[in-house]
């Protein structure tokens, strides 16, 4: 059976994802529409980097919303379907059971499952020249050798 992660954002069915995506837009200012023929991760992630600040993650909240009946639901009650594998899913992607999640609301449980983006290391000039003085010696090293 295909991951529901990487199911194409406008090939999904299922009534509770499909309101879960609503209450995303609406919690994130992320427009779906413009990601229909690409993954649901894909979506999920631009929802927690909405590209504010390169790199820099916002957290999902039913706050901004007056009625968040998913987002402000415990992962233990979550109807059986594709929501509850899409938590699964993404629980085992963070490497634990969903079972552990049981008590957070699923709101926090996104906020905590969805893979980071690590942020751009910034090579500083004198770091740089570091690395191609090494990159210049090891070739010199290789070409000495072969001579």
């Amino acid at each position: 059976m295909a991951e529901i992660r990487f199911t194409s954002l406008g090939n999904i069915r299922d009534p509770n994802l499909l309101a879960l995506i609503e209450e995303l837009e609406q919690a994130t200012d992320v427009e779906s529409a413009a990601y229909l023929s690409l993954p649901l991760m894909v979506f999920l992630t631009q929802c927690v980097y909405p590209g504010i600040e390169p790199g820099k993650r916002v957290r999902i909240s039913s706050a901004r919303i007056p009625f968040a009946p998913l987002l402000d639901l415990k992962v233990g009650k979550l109807p059986d379907g594709d929501l509850r594998g899409l938590c699964q899913e993404l629980a085992e992607g963070h490497g634990r059971a969903l079972e552990f999640f049981h008590g957070s609301k699923l709101a926090a449980f996104l906020n905590k499952a969805i893979p980071r983006i690590p942020a751009r290391i910034k090579v500083t000039s004198s770091k740089q020249a570091r690395q191609e003085r090494i990159v210049r010696q090891r070739r010199a090293n290789r070409d000495d050798a072969s001579h």
